[in-house]
């Protein structure tokens, strides 16, 4: 299976084979345990003593992955070809055969296989096995992936299918963005990118992005001036990006014809898009607040979404639970800096996300969203590491959080 795996996950655990032998015993405990639950799950009382007993041997079986996952070497990032894999199960056969040869004959030499039949054997299972590897990993058409960058306290989000990269905001002037693209390999010129207002956690790093990297298309919401001058075109409410034939960017908000009346900050005056993959949906608020979101709720577009960036990094400025139930994401991702003096995202709003898998780019890092139009993959950098919470810091009413 190694290469079946190489290839599946791009990546080689040298330690695989003596990590499940360490926790096979582990793994079937905890797999009884699953089916007992499953069985006396219904009758709540017998449920829940069941689970204060038997809970230490998931928790046990867990550790230890999680251990064995920090050894050195683990986990080994690698892309092979798929000769090199052929190659493997070449090797693999030539082995077999040369077994067999020497393995002892039974007590009646005239029923034992001859060589020829062991050779035809061997010749038979290798071309099976390298036939199956080439069928099942063969690359199905590439997902669409839509990753929230770690740039701190910012945001910035890249969109790719098709061979088409469009990044919406590109992160504080700290040059994050500069620093976060190549991880995902996004070394080379965008395709567009799109600033959703001008506040220098979204916009700021708009001067190094088209310096070094370059966009051949630019655009911004109306009225907004990016650092640089750089030359842009503005954008309205129902206008759309299109990235590929499944996907699309669909501009939601501000309200164009009804500005300043019907906001409150320069906030709610910031882009809201709808990226649409297929049948799934990922809706980007920026740093809309409760005003912007009430107008949403109140215009009766259809806001439900699969995954919802929260608006304003999670201050408690936004989130209101009529717009929560009017998206009702089964994601939520919080795009923050590590102990950030604005205490970002608040408790609060976190707390109103209840059911909902949340994750923070403080503690995860880049978070990648995958889709073929009809699923959706998440997709953590890293595992969750909680990052400790800083107080935030008092800000007067002429200035606004970030």
């Amino acid at each position: 299976m190694l290469p079946v795996q190489v290839a599946a996950f791009g990546r080689l655990s040298p330690w695989s084979v003596p990590a499940n032998i360490l926790v096979a015993p582990l793994y079937e405990a905890t797999f009884a345990i699953s089916a007992i639950a499953a069985a006396i799950g219904w009758f709540e009382p017998a449920a829940t003593a069941f689970g204060f007993v038997a809970r230490f041997a998931p928790a046990a079986f867990l550790g230890l992955v999680r251990l064995l996952a920090r050894l050195p070497g683990a986990d080994i990032p690698i892309a092979a070809p798929m000769l090199l894999g052929l190659a493997f199960y070449a090797l693999l056969a030539r082995g077999t055969s040369l077994l067999a040869q020497r393995a002892e004959v039974s007590e009646a030499p005239a029923l034992a296989p001859s060589r020829s039949s062991h050779l035809g054997l061997t010749v038979a299972l290798a071309v099976t096995a390298g036939g199956l590897w080439i069928a099942v990993l063969t690359p199905q058409p590439a997902l669409a992936r839509v990753t929230v960058l770690d740039v701190g306290q910012g945001q910035a989000i890249l969109v790719e299918d098709g061979g088409r990269r469009v990044l919406i905001d590109a992160g504080p002037p700290d040059g994050a963005v500069l620093r976060a693209l190549p991880r995902l390999g996004a070394t080379g010129a965008l395709d567009v990118l799109v600033v959703t207002h001008a506040d220098a956690d979204h916009a700021g790093g708009v001067r190094e992005v088209t310096r070094r990297l370059g966009a051949s298309d630019v655009r911004a919401a109306r009225g907004v001036t990016i650092p640089g001058n750089v030359t842009h075109e503005e954008i309205d409410i129902g206008d759309r990006i299109r990235v590929s034939d499944r996907v699309t960017i669909e501009v939601l908000a501000p309200p164009v014809a009804t500005l300043p009346a019907t906001i409150s900050s320069r906030n709610d005056a910031a882009l809201v898009l709808l990226l649409r993959i297929g049948e799934r949906r990922i809706l980007l608020p920026a740093d809309i607040e409760r005003p912007g979101e009430q107008w949403l709720v109140a215009s009766g577009l259809d806001l439900r979404a699969d995954a919802l960036v929260v608006p304003h990094h999670g201050s408690t400025t936004w989130s209101t639970q009529e717009f929560l139930d009017a998206v009702q994401p089964r994601v939520a991702v919080v795009s923050v800096g590590a102990r950030n003096p604005y205490g970002h995202p608040a408790p609060e709003v976190l707390a109103r996300h209840g059911g909902v898998q949340v994750l923070r780019t403080d503690e995860s890092g880049d978070i990648t969203l995958r889709s073929d139009g009809s699923r959706l993959w998440v997709a953590p950098q890293r595992d969750r590491v909680p990052v400790p919470t800083r107080t935030p810091r008092a800000t007067s009413t002429a200035t606004p959080a970030r």
